[in-house]
């Protein structure tokens, strides 16, 4: 658990050097297994869209130029279970830096979904059905 906290420390720290922009000097690492490329040199993101487990739609396409993390999960796995509540406690920290969270869920179904998210996650999930 300590590694995975962590790894998740890591990746805050990561996208907040991103956030604070990399001008236009070459790839450099900033923490042990992250790269950050410079603005001109970073790929476009996939097209992905889907709907919310709230019922809304979701598009990627709205925060094109903004750090998203992407975390896929199910209610049935148990490392999804214990990295929740991290991956809540670093969207809190870091969304007003404009970080935005999106959950993908898998292999669940909507209600099995919508029991684990609620009182773990405040940012949105996609429901991925198979």
């Amino acid at each position: 658990m300590a590694r995975k906290r962590l790894h998740l420390a890591l990746a805050a720290v990561a996208l907040l050097g991103l956030l604070a922009g990399c001008g236009s000097s070459p790839a450099t690492a900033t923490a042990p297994g992250f790269t950050v490329y410079p603005v001109a040199d970073r790929k476009a993101a996939p097209h992905l869209t889907g709907q919310l487990l709230t019922g809304a739609n979701f598009d990627l396409s709205q925060y094109a130029g903004d750090v998203v993390v992407v975390n896929f999960w199910a209610s049935w796995c148990g490392d999804c279970v214990v990295e929740a509540a991290d991956f809540e406690a670093t969207y809190q920290a870091t969304k007003a830096d404009k970080v935005a969270f999106l959950g993908v869920n898998t292999r669940d179904s909507h209600d099995a979904a919508v029991a684990f998210a609620r009182g773990r996650e405040t940012y949105p999930s996609i429901f991925d059905t198979p």
